[in-house]
């Protein structure tokens, strides 16, 4: 946590630098929080020995000489982060177009889902097929909006579109092939696939892109924690700040 105060004011805020990003986040953040404490020793200085009428000024200055680059290339790093994010995220919540054996499956799925309550909805989301899912997906059933007439719990949907990019990742890598279903003493003849295995197996795949979607959000909220450091550094706008710290 690398924090100042504004002995002036009395305002405090602090910035949180995570140790947990991947390798092409967390080089630029180790950049920033050397420079982030770099700042705070000439911030300190800037009280020591200047005037309190200059001291902000100073301040200011020393944030584009120390802070405009490393902030730069973190905002960079997590730009580039997100968006291959955001295309994994496409990719696994997208739908293959219906043909004539499933459509009349989603189509199904979607009038029962619309026609069921709560409990029941987040039931069928938890058992429903990978066609039913898809039919959901496709009918923007899972497209939560708040404040519309059939808004679900967050929660909910996020069982139905865990489960339908598991099923999903499944379907594109093929790895229902690793899975067969192997007879056994009970079921000698047994033959097909193991969905319980091929669903853990995807579940990696599941935990990677979450794990993406965390580290952007961890990093943009420290962006924002570096702003509010300058805010308070500088006696500045959020505004403002940002514009010491991006040029723009």
């Amino acid at each position: 946590m690398s924090s100042v105060v504004n002995t002036d004011t009395g305002a405090r805020a602090g910035a949180l630098f995570r140790d947990d990003f991947p390798p092409e986040i967390s080089k630029p953040v180790a950049a920033l929080l050397a420079a982030e404490e770099g700042f705070g020793g000439i911030m300190n200085n800037n009280a020591a020995t200047l005037l309190p009428t200059v001291v902000d000024q100073h301040n200011r200055v020393a944030v584009v000489n120390t802070l405009r680059a490393p902030f730069g290339a973190v905002q960079a790093a997590l730009i580039g982060y997100g968006q291959v994010t955001a295309k994994a995220q496409i990719e696994a919540m997208s739908v293959t177009p219906a043909n004539a054996s499933n459509q009349p499956i989603r189509n199904r799925a979607v009038l029962a889902f619309e026609n069921a309550g709560l409990p029941d909805k987040a039931r069928m989301l938890n058992e429903f097929s990978f066609q039913q899912l898809a039919g959901l997906v496709e009918a923007g059933c899972l497209d939560n909006v708040p404040g519309t007439v059939n808004s679900l719990p967050d929660d909910v949907v996020s069982i139905g579109k865990d489960r339908y990019m598991l099923f999903n990742h499944a379907a594109k890598t093929g790895m229902a092939a690793d899975h067969p279903l192997k007879p056994s003493a009970d079921f000698p003849a047994q033959f097909g696939v193991d969905e319980a295995a091929v669903l853990a197996d995807a579940q990696t795949g599941l935990n990677n892109l979450k794990a993406r979607s965390r580290h952007f959000a961890n990093g943009t909220q420290l962006l924002r924690d570096v702003i509010t450091v300058v805010t308070v550094a500088c006696n500045v706008n959020t505004n403002d700040a940002f514009a010491l710290l991006t040029g723009n």
